[in-house]
């Protein structure tokens, strides 16, 4: 197990909550246009598309971000992700420059790496690998405050990190991401703690 922090803190997501989701169940397109929520999904860096209902890279490039805007700092998100032998992404904190945090996750073996992009500089913060991964899971990232906290189906990856940077805890826009093609996301949800 990955975790870094005191105990096993349990992740509950709390429907009821839910500020931005999308399940990008609509017709294939080549952007991902509006969450059912109704944010826009903005492009970072490359393309993310909508391929039989999952957001996903199709242009086979090495980095794909979008996010959107939620509006709220103190978020839990939540994504099933997608994919082969590639890395699909969870992103949050995104800022203009890019600076950005990003959750990245090898879908065949579970090797990870928490880390932040600043103006293109990427720093890996942590890294490891899930035990007894299972692909197409789910990935949940509790932002509050200046902790991250980060679940893998359930089981602790990392826990209580503590980030000491303005864009850890000023930043409402979260996203999805992919490195390379086939690689993406099934649905997306961010809600208030």
């Amino acid at each position: 197990m990955i975790g870094v922090g005191v105990g096993s803190q349990i992740c509950v997501f709390n429907p009821s909550r839910v500020i931005a989701w999308d399940d990008f169940t609509r017709p294939n397109a080549a952007a991902l246009g509006r969450a059912v929520t109704g944010q826009s999904w903005v492009v970072v860096d490359g393309s993310m598309a909508i391929k039989d209902n999952i957001a996903q890279n199709t242009a086979n490039t090495a980095s794909n971000i979008v996010y959107l805007d939620a509006g709220e700092k103190n978020v839990m998100i939540e994504a099933k992700i997608f994919g082969l032998a590639n890395r699909s992404r969870v992103v949050f904190r995104h800022e203009s420059g890019p600076k950005i945090f990003v959750i990245s996750i090898n879908n065949s073996n579970g090797q990870t790496q928490l880390r932040r992009n600043l103006d293109g500089v990427q720093t890996v913060l942590a890294s490891g690998n899930i035990d007894n991964f299972t692909p197409n899971g789910i990935v949940r990232v509790r932002l509050l405050g200046d902790q991250i906290s980060i679940w893998y189906n359930n089981v602790p990856m990392f826990l209580a990190l503590t980030i000491i940077d303005d864009m850890a805890m000023n930043s409402t826009s979260f996203g999805v991401g992919s490195e390379w093609a086939n690689a993406g996301v099934d649905w997306f949800r961010v809600m208030t703690i």
